[in-house]
């Protein structure tokens, strides 16, 4: 019943420099509801700064940055921007906004 969050869209390429991972998406990547590319982009971002050498992760979509409905750039994700949740404190101050700034 588990389902890769990597789904109607491509990953065109990547690229490391110093310890920042740069994901180009296919521009279906934009056809994703807010909530779900949030989900998407965190599963991503928390995945891959596990790896060593990688702190940073960074989306494009068709080679351009990534932006929210407001036209803001979603900048790097960090391993510490992603909260470990069991379920039990999911109401307590947790944003979709929080991968928005």
């Amino acid at each position: 019943s588990l389902r890769s969050p990597i789904s109607g869209f491509a990953i065109n390429s990547w690229n490391v420099k110093d310890d920042q991972l740069v994901l180009d998406m296919s521009v279906e990547y934009k056809k994703l509801s807010p909530s779900s590319e949030v989900l998407v982009r965190a599963a991503i971002g928390r995945t891959m700064t596990q790896l060593e050498g990688i702190s940073y992760v960074s989306v494009t979509v068709g080679g351009e940055a990534l932006t929210d409905s407001l036209g803001n750039v979603a900048g790097p994700m960090t391993a510490d921007l992603f909260i470990d949740n069991a379920g039990n404190e999911i109401r307590k101050n947790t944003s979709a906004s929080l991968f928005y700034q």
